[in-house]
């Protein structure tokens, strides 16, 4: 399958293959912990999440964290069968390209990837993105914050719904791929 991936870190060239990590540096607790619970690898994703000391030093990326580590409990715990967010690659359809492109800024690539195993969810179930205008069910989602329900429970209650395939009214598409994803090439636009 072929999608899209924006690049914000940089690391990425044409032709280029991305398989999981399995050689780390860092606090050997933290590595042989990862490695005990996911032995085939992390992806970069992971790796950011779980051996990255870097990810806490703003409120923004600790709440994103916590949202990650909300996800993996609830996929461990209950949908072990679906694919580890810390072992995947992330690709997004044509269609999802305008949010993604505008929440990431300008300084980015685009890539063209294509990979086999994946999963397609929609991200508006942990992203932050929820508004008035997303209905589940007919149900607008916002209106959970009405519910008295602390942010922890909602966002466990919004993964359930990302991990069984939910879609919003108005949904805001991923792939999450298992490597080998190949890197096929730049694009300068969708």
């Amino acid at each position: 399958m072929v999608a899209y991936h924006i690049d914000r870190k940089g690391t990425l060239n044409d032709n280029m293959t991305i398989n999981l990590i399995t050689e780390f540096t860092g606090c050997q607790y933290l590595i042989d912990n990862c490695l005990e619970r996911y032995p085939d690898g992390l992806s970069s994703h992971g790796q950011q999440y779980l051996l990255s000391d870097k990810i806490i030093k703003s409120r923004e990326s600790s709440i994103s964290t916590i949202h990650e580590l909300i996800l993996e409990n609830i996929r461990e715990n209950y949908y072990p069968h679906m694919p580890s967010r810390f072992q995947s690659f992330f690709a997004f359809p044509k269609e999802s390209f305008a949010y993604w492109s505008k929440m990431f800024g300008d300084n980015y690539k685009i890539f063209e990837v294509e990979f086999n195993n994946n999963i397609l969810l929609d991200a508006n179930f942990y992203s932050n993105t929820i508004t008035s205008s997303h209905k589940l069910d007919g149900t607008p989602i916002a209106d959970w914050d009405k519910s008295g329900l602390p942010s922890i429970t909602k966002s466990m209650h919004l993964a359930h719904h990302y991990w069984n395939q939910k879609r919003c009214a108005t949904p805001l598409l991923e792939y999450l791929c298992k490597p080998p994803i190949n890197i096929i090439r730049e694009i300068k636009t969708l």
